[in-house]
């Protein structure tokens, strides 16, 4: 099951409804969290988020994505992956 989180979407967060980056980052690791555990009980799902290099790219904003992937990266059994490494497994 694929889930992609277009209301995560970093210039939907912060620019047009003026959340904090904090806000942002602490959003994503609960978005992260229901789909870890979701994903234990059924096939597993696939994270996809869109962002913007002139949005969270920023210096004053990068840091909250390194730390959202540091949270992601902790946990047991997430593969982080290309999205080409996706489509070859589904492929196969």
């Amino acid at each position: 099951m694929l889930l992609i989180f277009t209301e995560l979407e970093d210039r939907f967060v912060m620019l047009d409804n003026f959340h904090s980056e904090i806000s942002y980052g602490e959003q994503l690791k609960d978005a992260f969290d229901w789909m870890y555990k979701d994903a234990s009980e059924d096939d597993g799902r696939i994270f996809s988020l869109s962002l913007h290099p002139w949005v969270i790219g920023q210096p004053h904003r990068i840091g909250i994505l390194e730390d959202f992937f540091d949270y992601v990266c902790e946990h047991d059994s997430v593969w982080v992956a290309k999205p080409s490494e996706i489509v070859d497994i589904f492929k196969q």
